[in-house]
């Protein structure tokens, strides 16, 4: 995605840290209070990821795996950085490789 409009929110304890462009919206699903580290992303674990293509028929891809790397988490001042990776599918086939993806972003 060139120049994406990201956002980060929290709702009930859980952070939802997402971008769109080129016809797709990425998002990634985690604890709000996450510390750094690597995490696993799996289509129903602690870190979920998915890809929303508008163009595939279904259009949500489910991450089965991948990683998400969280490099800072600073609460006091509302900011979360991290890079990740994943594998989707979208339930009849069809695949999606997420590679080198980033985020620094105050919520």
């Amino acid at each position: 995605m060139d120049n994406p409009a990201t956002n980060a929110t929290i709702a009930v304890g859980v952070m939802n840290v997402s971008g769109s462009g080129g016809g797709y919206q990425i998002s990634l699903t985690f604890a709000a209070d996450i510390t750094p580290g690597d995490y696993d992303i799996m289509a129903a674990g602690d870190v979920v990821g998915t890809c929303n293509n508008a163009a595939v028929n279904p259009p949500l891809f489910s991450g089965t795996s991948g990683t998400l790397t969280i490099v800072t988490h600073d609460i006091p001042t509302s900011t979360v950085e991290g890079t990740f990776n994943f594998s989707g599918d979208n339930g009849s086939g069809a695949t999606v490789e997420i590679t080198a993806g980033s985020f620094n972003l105050t919520y």
